[in-house]
């Protein structure tokens, strides 16, 4: 008989995420940070985001101003540079942290993103100082808004996000008897229980992968099917 407890409830984004502790006896438990899902297309994305303000930093040391405008597209593409490359490495490519536990009655996971305590804060500043800057530039020269008005619309849209940000714990868990298919991706590192529509994701060390399949095949089906290949999230 599976024994649970029930230790705590939290609402992430007008959902209920409770941790239900497994009480069987631990057979494995790590911690390790890992992106969520493939990094190759979003990257890209940001790649070519990346290309706005530095047009606009080129454009205002080649353009043809009038009354010294130039200097504000240098400062709007110079901390737009900053601003999306810090958006791009601290909030895109920001990692997981994923803290595992497998019992003998199946396994549970607690996980959170790899931030700071005072992250939160920090996101709500940036936010402002986004805003603050495209307004101010929008009142020296109101032809500022059509140069703008992506930008204008992108720092709107993530103050919104930002300031409502939190950087809360979210679990999920499974038993042994949940899933008749498992995935393994030795690339990301990854071992991917299946059964439509329920997913449990495991990121494992490279050198604890094989360890992890021989524990969980103990208390798998024996019908379970066991695939190597990438595992598309």
């Amino acid at each position: 008989m599976v024994e649970l407890s029930e230790n705590e409830t939290q609402d992430v984004d007008g959902q209920e995420h409770v941790k239900l502790v497994l009480k069987g006896a631990t057979l494995m438990s790590w911690t390790i940070k890992a992106h969520p899902f493939p990094m190759l297309l979003l990257d890209a994305v940001m790649a070519i985001g990346t290309l706005f303000p530095i047009g606009l930093l080129i454009y205002s040391y080649v353009g043809e101003f009038t009354n010294d405008v130039e200097i504000y597209w240098r400062v709007l593409g110079f901390f737009g540079i900053l601003i999306w490359l810090f958006l791009w490495l601290r909030g895109a490519r920001q990692k997981t942290v994923y803290k595992y536990r497998i019992t003998d009655q199946g396994g549970e996971l607690e996980y959170w993103e790899d931030y700071p305590e005072n992250m939160g804060a920090f996101f709500k500043w940036l936010s402002g100082i986004s805003l603050f800057i495209v307004i101010c530039l929008i009142a020296v020269d109101p032809a500022f808004v059509w140069g703008l008005a992506g930008p204008l619309g992108i720092a709107v849209t993530g103050a919104k996000f930002f300031l409502k940000w939190e950087n809360k714990k979210k679990y999920n868990w499974f038993f042994w008897d949940d899933f008749d298919h498992v995935i393994i991706d030795r690339k990301r590192n990854v071992v991917v229980f299946l059964d439509h529509p329920l997913v449990f994701e495991a990121f494992v060390e490279k050198n604890k992968i094989d360890r992890y399949l021989e524990t969980i095949r103990t208390y798998m089906s024996s019908n379970t099917r066991y695939v190597e290949g990438n595992w598309k999230n």
